[in-house]
């Protein structure tokens, strides 16, 4: 995958994922365009760094799955359950671990 990388993000999701104790982008309320300039930043770090860990721990097949499945689905959680086998919590596990032994030594 090409293009920007987490990089400098890694070590203020990893904390903040920490302080909130797991509390990420399924708990902003309302549509994207009510996040203010802080939380928009934070929701698209996450984001990249949860694609960036489902590429490495599944490769770039497992991205295109879950952007299928929601297409498909109804639930938020669903696809990820469909594309990926795991739910929100596991894909944070993935995505935290993935930060912290990609950016964090």
């Amino acid at each position: 995958m090409e293009g920007r990388r987490t990089g400098a993000d890694a070590g203020p999701l990893v904390a903040s994922f920490e302080r909130e104790k797991g509390r990420v982008l399924r708990y902003f309320p309302g549509p994207w365009t009510n996040l203010t300039a802080s939380q928009a930043r934070f929701a698209y770090a996450w984001s990249l760094a949860v694609v960036e860990a489902i590429e490495a721990q599944s490769g770039l097949d497992a991205v295109d799955r879950l952007l299928d499945a929601e297409r498909t689905e109804v639930s938020g959680e669903a696809p990820l359950h469909q594309a990926l086998r795991t739910g929100f919590s596991g894909l944070d596990d993935i995505t935290i671990s993935y930060l912290r032994q990609t950016y964090l030594p």
